[in-house]
Formats: C-alpha cells, sequence, structure tokens
C-alpha cells in the first residue's frame, strides 16, 4: 500500500517541536496512526514512548468486540491505540474475531465527504463504522485524486485575522525586528522566540494569544525557552525584517512611538546608574537605531549614539538618552506602549529617580 506523504521537516515540526501526538497527525493528513509511527520508524525520527503501558483487560476487550460487537477500530479509539494493536490483544486471549465486514462506497458520496466536504479519511470511516485503510482503498478504487495535506495548524487550532490597527501593528513590527524569528510552513505564519526570561515568554504569549495557537516548551541544559506561535496570512506584514524603520511608520509620531514601544520591549535596557536614570536601545539593527536616533532628535529628545563591539568583534549600535528633561518625556510617553513586565516596572523606577532627582 502506497504510503501518504508526508515530509520529514513536517513530522519533526509537528511530532518533535510541536509536541502533537501521532494519533492528532494521523487526523490531520487523513491516515492511520500507524501510518504515522511506520513514518516516524523509517526516517529515524524517534518515538515518544506512551504515557501509560497499554494492558486491556480480557473481559472488558470479550464484552467491546463480542457483546457490544464494536469494531477494532472503535475500540482502538477508547484506547487512543492502534486497531493493530487491538488485533493483537484479541488473538493474544484467543477471543473469536468476526469476518471482515464489506463496506459499500458509492463514488459520488465519497466525492462529496472528500473533495467538496473536505472530511478526513478518520472522520469518513467514523461515518461507515471501518477503518481508515479502507475508505482509502476506496478513494483508489473510484481514482479519486488525493488532496494535497492540510496545513497542520490550520486543521488543528483555530486563528484570528489581524485587527489592522495601525498602532498595534508599528508595535508588533517593532517587536519582530528586536526579539523575534519569523517563517512561514505551508499557509501558516511562526513567530518564534527563545529566551531564559519568563518576562518574554509572557510579553509574546500576551501579544499574539488573542490571534493564534501558542507554544511554550521546556528549558534546554541552558535554561533557554523556546515559544512559538501559528498566525495566518494576515500576519504576511512580519515575514520580511526591515532593514530600516518603514517610513509610513516614521512619518506618523504615534505610529513611531508604538513602533519604539515593541522595539524597546526587545532590544532596549531601562535602569538607574549611579542614582541617575537613564534608556539605552542597542542592536546590530544600524538602520533602525540610526533612524530611532535620528527621529527622537527631530522631536526634541536628546539622545546620543555610540559605535562598540560585540563578543564576535561586531559594530553594535547603541542609542542613549540620559538627559532629565528628554528622558522624562519619552519615558512618559512609552509608559502607555511598552508591554513587558520587567521594562514596564524599570520605567516607573526610572521616573520616579527623575522625580526625586534635583
Amino acid at each position: 500500500m502506497k504510503e501518504v506523504s508526508i515530509e520529514k521537516s513536517e513530522l519533526q515540526e509537528l511530532y518533535l517541536h510541536r509536541n502533537i501526538s501521532a494519533a492528532t497527525i494521523a487526523k490531520i493528513y487523513g491516515c492511520d496512526k500507524s501510518t504515522v509511527l511506520r513514518k516516524l520508524w523509517r526516517l529515524r525520527i524517534k518515538v515518544r514512548p506512551p504515557k501509560l503501558p497499554l494492558n486491556i483487560d480480557k473481559g472488558v476487550l470479550y464484552n467491546l468486540y463480542a457483546k457490544e460487537r464494536l469494531s477494532t477500530y472503535k475500540i482502538a479509539e477508547k484506547f487512543n491505540c492502534s486497531p493493530v494493536t487491538i488485533l493483537f490483544y484479541l488473538r493474544k486471549y484467543k477471543i473469536k474475531t468476526r469476518k471482515l465486514k464489506r463496506v459499500y462506497l458509492r463514488k459520488k458520496d465519497l466525492e462529496i465527504l472528500y473533495l467538496k466536504e473536505k472530511s478526513s479519511l478518520s472522520k469518513i470511516a467514523r461515518k461507515y463504522n471501518c477503518n481508515p485503510v479502507t475508505i482509502l482503498k476506496n478513494l483508489r478504487k473510484y481514482k479519486i485524486p488525493s488532496r494535497k495535506s492540510h496545513d497542520w495548524a490550520s486543521f488543528v487550532y483555530p486563528k484570528s485575522n489581524f485587527s489592522n490597527n495601525k498602532l498595534e501593528k508599528a508595535y508588533m513590527i517593532g517587536l519582530r525586528c528586536g526579539d523575534l524569528a519569523v517563517r512561514t510552513f505551508k499557509n501558516v505564519i511562526i513567530i518564534k522566540c527563545g529566551t531564559t526570561k519568563k518576562a518574554q515568554l509572557s510579553l509574546i504569549k500576551k501579544v499574539f494569544r488573542k490571534y493564534g495557537k501558542v507554544w511554550i516548551g521546556k528549558p534546554d541544559k541552558y535554561g533557554r525557552i523556546q515559544i512559538s506561535a501559528s498566525l495566518n496570512k494576515s500576519f504576511k506584514f512580519l515575514i520580511i525584517k526591515p532593514v530600516k524603520i518603514p517610513k509610513w511608520i516614521l512619518n506618523n509620531d504615534k505610529c513611531f512611538y508604538s513602533f519604539l514601544g515593541g522595539y524597546v520591549d526587545a532590544e532596549g535596557n531601562i535602569g538607574v546608574y549611579n542614582n541617575r536614570a537613564r534608556l539605552r536601545i542597542g542592536s546590530c539593527d544600524y538602520g533602525i537605531i540610526r533612524d530611532i536616533h535620528k527621529k527622537l532628535n527631530s522631536q526634541g529628545i536628546i539622545t546620543k549614539l555610540n559605535i562598540e563591539k560585540t563578543n564576535t568583534n561586531k559594530n553594535f549600535l547603541r542609542v542613549s538618552i540620559s538627559q532629565k528633561n528628554s528622558l522624562e518625556k519619552l519615558l512618559k510617553i512609552l509608559k502607555n506602549l511598552v508591554k513587558h513586565e520587567k521594562r514596564y516596572n524599570d520605567l516607573e523606577t526610572a521616573l520616579k529617580n527623575i522625580e526625586e532627582r534635583p
């Protein structure tokens, strides 16, 4: 039997990175769980052990199969396993198996369910109380063309369109420029970030959870945690990282400060040093840092631009604001724009320091 086409990269994304079960992946691709498990083994992707060892009681199995006359597929659903596993236990306990039930399917019905309504093989199989393999055989018998693989994230998790609010868009672009990696997976836009800071995880979850599913992984050996979110195509404005601040943002003061709020949440540092508050924003995004420097100075906010060296000997640009009036003006603007919990608390501390300074 020809295997369902699932690329290794897709399986790794679903099974390893998203921690989605083989059973759920099978539903996504309209195949049987055993098909997915075979794929994992053949592609040398380590299969997770079952959460609990499967131990089906003989009496329970006999009642389900012989008395209630459930199919092996229906019983497998109850135990979250493969129909092959149920068949194994039936033979182990020497429970007499029934002859295979012949399922009659009309081509027209299959075309409506599979092509028009886009039901998965598993869903169609449940309708006819049979195995998904039976449905697959009938699709081939009638020469009904296979659909392209469903996009997993769109299939499993609902998504909402972006609000089209310009200020929110500007903030997200600022955050993306500083902290987020963005890629596409079929028709899904995936944003990712790795961090050791809980406040950063909370920030990304807060920003994107109303639009799509957010995953938070487990810490690696360095304590770094991966977080990602799946968004629909209305977030395509996040795909390409701009090398300079877009003109529509620079030319609108409210949009600029929203962008700056996102960028400060990602790359900013607000603190009190030698009893003097200071805001610093630094990165290797030369065009963006220079645009911030020029725009703030044009707004009467005095900044300093310095070139520093990173550990890898790259030029690192940093814009600093420490002059009392300029810093107070900027912090009061950013107070309602930053969403990072620590950044907000540091901002409050800095404003208090400014008020107490002579």
